[in-house]
């Protein structure tokens, strides 16, 4: 099963809670919190399965994902 999100297309069940960050929306079914940076790129901790959609490019790659669960990233602006 897949949802789509936008132009996204995530596999599984859509989580249950969104986080807004700057141009970043974040979907999460646990926890996530930007806990620093490592060089120039933030560093998110959590727990569960995160969806991740970037609005702009230069978020893009400069994002660290320490979480339990999977990480599914898209660009929205392809």
């Amino acid at each position: 099963m897949s949802t789509i999100i936008g132009k996204c297309r995530f596999e599984g069940s859509k989580p249950s809670n969104c986080l807004n960050y700057g141009t970043l929306q974040i979907y999460h079914n646990g926890t996530v919190k930007k806990t620093g940076t490592r060089g120039s790129k933030n560093v998110w901790r959590g727990s569960g399965d995160v969806w991740v959609i970037y609005n702009k490019k230069s978020d893009v790659g400069n994002q660290i994902y320490e979480v339990s669960g999977k990480v599914q990233e898209c660009f929205e602006n392809v």
